[in-house]
Protein backbone atom coordinates (compact mmCIF):
# COMPACT_ATOMS: atom_id res chain seq x y z
CA UNK A 1 0.00 0.00 0.00
CA UNK A 2 1.19 3.52 -0.76
CA UNK A 3 -0.80 5.33 2.26
CA UNK A 4 -2.97 4.39 5.11
CA UNK A 5 -5.54 6.71 6.16
CA UNK A 6 -6.56 7.04 9.54
CA UNK A 7 -10.41 7.81 10.84
CA UNK A 8 -13.07 7.01 13.32
CA UNK A 9 -10.91 5.14 15.10
CA UNK A 10 -9.51 2.57 11.97
CA UNK A 11 -7.07 2.03 9.47
CA UNK A 12 -8.01 2.59 6.00
CA UNK A 13 -5.53 0.85 3.59
CA UNK A 14 -5.78 2.36 0.14
CA UNK A 15 -2.76 1.98 -3.12
CA UNK A 16 -2.07 5.30 -5.18
CA UNK A 17 -4.13 4.81 -9.01
CA UNK A 18 -7.18 3.34 -7.33
CA UNK A 19 -10.59 3.88 -8.86
CA UNK A 20 -13.11 5.56 -6.60
CA UNK A 21 -15.07 2.90 -7.47
CA UNK A 22 -14.49 0.70 -5.32
CA UNK A 23 -12.39 2.09 -2.81
CA UNK A 24 -13.40 5.20 -0.17
CA UNK A 25 -11.14 7.93 1.69
CA UNK A 26 -11.06 7.74 5.50
CA UNK A 27 -13.71 10.60 6.04
CA UNK A 28 -16.40 8.62 4.58
CA UNK A 29 -16.68 10.56 1.09
CA UNK A 30 -17.56 8.48 -1.98
CA UNK A 31 -17.22 11.36 -4.78
CA UNK A 32 -20.10 13.92 -4.97
CA UNK A 33 -22.89 10.96 -4.36
CA UNK A 34 -23.34 7.83 -1.97
CA UNK A 35 -22.06 4.53 -4.16
CA UNK A 36 -25.22 2.40 -4.71
CA UNK A 37 -23.77 -0.49 -2.97
CA UNK A 38 -20.95 -1.36 -0.27
CA UNK A 39 -19.78 -4.71 -0.49
CA UNK A 40 -18.63 -6.10 2.92
CA UNK A 41 -16.21 -9.34 3.52
CA UNK A 42 -15.02 -10.30 6.41
CA UNK A 43 -11.94 -12.57 6.33
CA UNK A 44 -9.66 -14.87 8.58
CA UNK A 45 -7.30 -16.65 7.22
CA UNK A 46 -8.67 -17.06 3.26
CA UNK A 47 -5.46 -16.21 1.18
CA UNK A 48 -6.97 -18.36 -1.48
CA UNK A 49 -10.42 -17.08 -1.29
CA UNK A 50 -10.49 -13.53 -1.67
CA UNK A 51 -8.97 -13.32 -5.14
CA UNK A 52 -11.89 -15.44 -7.16
CA UNK A 53 -14.32 -13.24 -4.51
CA UNK A 54 -13.09 -9.96 -5.33
CA UNK A 55 -13.00 -10.88 -8.97
CA UNK A 56 -16.75 -11.50 -8.49
CA UNK A 57 -17.58 -8.19 -7.31
CA UNK A 58 -15.52 -6.19 -9.64
CA UNK A 59 -17.55 -7.94 -12.67
CA UNK A 60 -20.60 -5.98 -11.19
CA UNK A 61 -21.99 -3.68 -13.43
CA UNK A 62 -24.44 -0.30 -14.11
CA UNK A 63 -23.84 0.49 -10.64
CA UNK A 64 -21.83 1.95 -8.04
CA UNK A 65 -19.92 0.15 -5.69
CA UNK A 66 -17.40 0.74 -2.96
CA UNK A 67 -15.57 -2.95 -1.64
CA UNK A 68 -14.19 -3.10 1.92
CA UNK A 69 -12.77 -6.03 3.36
CA UNK A 70 -12.04 -6.00 7.53
CA UNK A 71 -9.33 -9.01 8.37
CA UNK A 72 -9.88 -10.87 11.08
CA UNK A 73 -6.39 -10.82 12.37
CA UNK A 74 -5.01 -13.43 9.55
CA UNK A 75 -2.08 -15.43 9.77
CA UNK A 76 -1.40 -16.38 6.47
CA UNK A 77 -1.27 -13.68 3.23
CA UNK A 78 -5.04 -12.60 2.81
CA UNK A 79 -4.18 -9.17 3.88
CA UNK A 80 -2.16 -8.38 1.30
CA UNK A 81 -4.05 -10.83 -1.26
CA UNK A 82 -6.66 -8.09 -1.08
CA UNK A 83 -4.67 -4.94 -0.55
CA UNK A 84 -2.76 -6.14 -4.16
CA UNK A 85 -6.00 -7.10 -5.54
CA UNK A 86 -7.10 -4.75 -8.83
CA UNK A 87 -10.62 -3.93 -7.34
CA UNK A 88 -8.90 -1.85 -5.04
CA UNK A 89 -10.82 -3.08 -2.32
CA UNK A 90 -10.51 -1.05 1.21
CA UNK A 91 -9.00 -3.13 3.50
CA UNK A 92 -8.85 -2.63 7.11
CA UNK A 93 -7.07 -5.11 9.47
CA UNK A 94 -8.44 -5.45 13.02
CA UNK A 95 -5.23 -6.37 14.75
CA UNK A 96 -8.00 -9.31 16.57
CA UNK A 97 -10.34 -11.70 15.60
CA UNK A 98 -13.69 -10.01 16.26
CA UNK A 99 -16.07 -12.49 15.00
CA UNK A 100 -18.05 -12.13 11.99
CA UNK A 101 -20.87 -10.15 13.53
CA UNK A 102 -18.30 -7.26 15.22
CA UNK A 103 -16.14 -7.31 12.29
CA UNK A 104 -19.15 -6.83 9.38
CA UNK A 105 -20.63 -4.22 12.39
CA UNK A 106 -17.07 -2.36 11.81
CA UNK A 107 -16.96 -2.86 7.86
CA UNK A 108 -20.65 -1.13 7.77
CA UNK A 109 -18.86 1.62 9.74
CA UNK A 110 -16.37 2.38 7.01
CA UNK A 111 -18.82 2.15 4.39
CA UNK A 112 -21.18 5.00 2.68
CA UNK A 113 -23.13 3.22 0.42
CA UNK A 114 -27.45 3.00 -0.14
CA UNK A 115 -27.06 -0.35 0.46
CA UNK A 116 -24.53 -2.95 2.24
CA UNK A 117 -24.05 -6.43 0.47
CA UNK A 118 -22.42 -8.68 2.77
CA UNK A 119 -20.50 -11.56 1.00
CA UNK A 120 -18.53 -14.72 2.82
CA UNK A 121 -14.46 -14.47 1.61
CA UNK A 122 -15.19 -17.73 0.23
CA UNK A 123 -18.02 -16.96 -1.74
CA UNK A 124 -17.94 -16.00 -5.38
CA UNK A 125 -21.35 -13.97 -6.76
CA UNK A 126 -22.67 -15.59 -10.15
CA UNK A 127 -23.48 -12.84 -12.56
CA UNK A 128 -25.95 -10.10 -12.19
CA UNK A 129 -26.56 -11.74 -8.81
CA UNK A 130 -25.89 -7.78 -7.07
CA UNK A 131 -27.57 -6.12 -9.29
CA UNK A 132 -30.77 -8.48 -9.02
CA UNK A 133 -30.16 -7.50 -4.99
CA UNK A 134 -30.24 -4.19 -5.66
CA UNK A 135 -32.80 -4.00 -8.06
CA UNK A 136 -35.46 -5.79 -5.52
CA UNK A 137 -34.84 -3.44 -3.40
CA UNK A 138 -35.59 -0.57 -5.20
CA UNK A 139 -38.96 -2.21 -6.30
CA UNK A 140 -39.56 -3.68 -3.19
CA UNK A 141 -38.86 -1.14 -0.58
CA UNK A 142 -40.92 -2.68 2.48
CA UNK A 143 -38.73 -5.30 3.24
CA UNK A 144 -35.70 -5.36 5.25
CA UNK A 145 -33.57 -7.56 3.59
CA UNK A 146 -32.67 -9.55 0.47
CA UNK A 147 -31.06 -12.41 -0.97
CA UNK A 148 -30.59 -15.42 -3.11
CA UNK A 149 -29.62 -19.08 -3.38
CA UNK A 150 -26.16 -20.59 -2.81
CA UNK A 151 -24.99 -23.22 -5.63
CA UNK A 152 -22.22 -25.81 -4.70
CA UNK A 153 -19.09 -25.52 -6.80
CA UNK A 154 -20.10 -28.82 -8.95
CA UNK A 155 -23.70 -27.10 -9.84
CA UNK A 156 -26.26 -28.39 -6.87
CA UNK A 157 -28.23 -26.35 -5.22
CA UNK A 158 -27.56 -26.00 -1.46
CA UNK A 159 -30.32 -27.34 0.35
CA UNK A 160 -29.89 -25.33 2.76
CA UNK A 161 -30.25 -21.63 1.74
CA UNK A 162 -34.03 -21.75 2.71
CA UNK A 163 -34.95 -22.00 6.43
CA UNK A 164 -37.27 -21.06 9.00
CA UNK A 165 -36.31 -19.48 12.16
CA UNK A 166 -34.67 -22.29 14.33
CA UNK A 167 -36.95 -23.22 17.63
CA UNK A 168 -35.42 -24.31 21.11
CA UNK A 169 -35.32 -27.76 19.67
CA UNK A 170 -33.55 -27.26 16.90
CA UNK A 171 -30.84 -25.53 18.46
CA UNK A 172 -30.36 -28.37 21.53
CA UNK A 173 -29.82 -30.78 18.84
CA UNK A 174 -27.35 -28.82 16.83
CA UNK A 175 -25.28 -27.87 20.38
CA UNK A 176 -25.40 -31.40 21.13
CA UNK A 177 -23.77 -32.53 17.61
CA UNK A 178 -26.88 -34.67 16.84
CA UNK A 179 -27.62 -32.30 13.86
CA UNK A 180 -24.40 -32.82 12.03
CA UNK A 181 -24.40 -36.40 12.15
CA UNK A 182 -27.94 -36.84 10.85
CA UNK A 183 -29.64 -33.85 9.44
CA UNK A 184 -32.03 -35.41 7.51
CA UNK A 185 -33.74 -36.89 10.71
CA UNK A 186 -32.53 -33.63 12.88
CA UNK A 187 -32.97 -30.86 10.58
CA UNK A 188 -36.45 -29.41 11.16
CA UNK A 189 -36.00 -25.72 10.31
CA UNK A 190 -35.01 -26.60 6.80
CA UNK A 191 -37.39 -25.83 4.10
CA UNK A 192 -37.80 -26.92 0.55
CA UNK A 193 -36.14 -24.99 -2.46
CA UNK A 194 -38.20 -22.97 -4.27
CA UNK A 195 -39.05 -23.89 -7.88
CA UNK A 196 -39.07 -21.19 -10.91
CA UNK A 197 -37.90 -17.50 -10.64
CA UNK A 198 -40.61 -15.75 -7.89
CA UNK A 199 -39.34 -13.87 -5.89
CA UNK A 200 -40.53 -14.77 -2.22
CA UNK A 201 -40.63 -14.05 1.29
CA UNK A 202 -38.65 -16.15 3.55
CA UNK A 203 -37.89 -16.35 7.02
CA UNK A 204 -34.37 -15.82 7.15
CA UNK A 205 -31.52 -15.66 5.23
CA UNK A 206 -27.74 -16.79 6.24
CA UNK A 207 -25.06 -14.48 6.67
CA UNK A 208 -23.02 -15.47 3.03
CA UNK A 209 -25.10 -13.46 0.86
CA UNK A 210 -27.40 -10.60 2.13
CA UNK A 211 -28.36 -7.37 1.07
CA UNK A 212 -29.54 -4.67 3.74
CA UNK A 213 -30.72 -1.07 2.56
CA UNK A 214 -27.80 1.50 5.23
CA UNK A 215 -31.45 2.84 6.74
CA UNK A 216 -32.76 -0.46 7.95
CA UNK A 217 -29.37 -1.76 9.09
CA UNK A 218 -28.76 1.60 11.18
CA UNK A 219 -32.04 1.18 12.53
CA UNK A 220 -31.03 -2.14 13.87
CA UNK A 221 -28.14 -1.19 15.11
CA UNK A 222 -26.39 -4.07 12.41
CA UNK A 223 -25.30 -7.44 14.33
CA UNK A 224 -25.85 -8.66 18.44
CA UNK A 225 -21.63 -8.54 18.60
CA UNK A 226 -22.89 -10.55 21.64
CA UNK A 227 -22.85 -13.22 19.16
CA UNK A 228 -19.06 -13.89 18.20
CA UNK A 229 -20.17 -16.40 14.57
CA UNK A 230 -22.97 -18.11 13.34
CA UNK A 231 -25.77 -17.10 15.37
CA UNK A 232 -25.94 -13.29 14.45
CA UNK A 233 -27.55 -13.92 10.96
CA UNK A 234 -30.53 -15.97 12.68
CA UNK A 235 -30.71 -12.64 15.51
CA UNK A 236 -31.18 -10.06 12.92
CA UNK A 237 -33.19 -12.18 10.98
CA UNK A 238 -35.59 -13.07 14.14
CA UNK A 239 -35.37 -8.91 14.97
CA UNK A 240 -36.82 -8.09 11.31
CA UNK A 241 -39.48 -10.42 11.82
CA UNK A 242 -40.37 -8.53 14.95
CA UNK A 243 -40.68 -5.49 13.48
CA UNK A 244 -42.27 -7.01 11.12
CA UNK A 245 -40.59 -6.41 7.45
CA UNK A 246 -40.73 -8.75 5.10
CA UNK A 247 -37.35 -10.70 4.09
CA UNK A 248 -37.17 -11.88 0.66
CA UNK A 249 -35.19 -13.97 -1.94
CA UNK A 250 -34.59 -14.02 -5.20
CA UNK A 251 -34.03 -17.59 -6.72
CA UNK A 252 -32.27 -16.19 -9.65
CA UNK A 253 -29.36 -14.17 -7.47
CA UNK A 254 -26.79 -17.09 -6.59
CA UNK A 255 -23.26 -17.33 -5.52
CA UNK A 256 -21.13 -20.05 -5.81
CA UNK A 257 -20.07 -21.22 -2.13
CA UNK A 258 -18.79 -24.79 -0.72
CA UNK A 259 -18.20 -23.07 2.61
CA UNK A 260 -16.05 -23.81 5.54
CA UNK A 261 -13.03 -21.76 4.76
CA UNK A 262 -12.88 -19.71 8.52
CA UNK A 263 -14.78 -22.89 10.02
CA UNK A 264 -14.18 -24.93 12.78
CA UNK A 265 -14.75 -28.63 13.32
CA UNK A 266 -18.57 -29.01 13.90
CA UNK A 267 -17.18 -29.69 18.06
CA UNK A 268 -16.09 -26.32 17.91
CA UNK A 269 -18.75 -24.74 15.61
CA UNK A 270 -21.96 -26.07 18.20
CA UNK A 271 -19.65 -24.90 21.12
CA UNK A 272 -19.68 -21.25 19.87
CA UNK A 273 -23.37 -21.59 18.81
CA UNK A 274 -24.27 -22.02 22.96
Amino acid sequence: PDKVCHGKGISLVQRRGCSPRSSCCANGTFGPTMPDLSVLIVTYNNESDIGPCLDSVAAIEGLTVETIVLDNDSTDRTVEMAGIHSLCATVIAAGENLGFGAGMNRAADAATGTNLLLLNPDAILESGAAERLVRRSTERSDAAMYGGLTVYSDGALNANTVRRLPSIRAMIMFAAGLSIISERVTDFERLPLPVGDEVRPVPMLTGSLMLIPRAVWDELDGFDERYFMYAEDTDICARIAEAGHPILLDPLARIVHDGGASTPDGGRKAAMMM
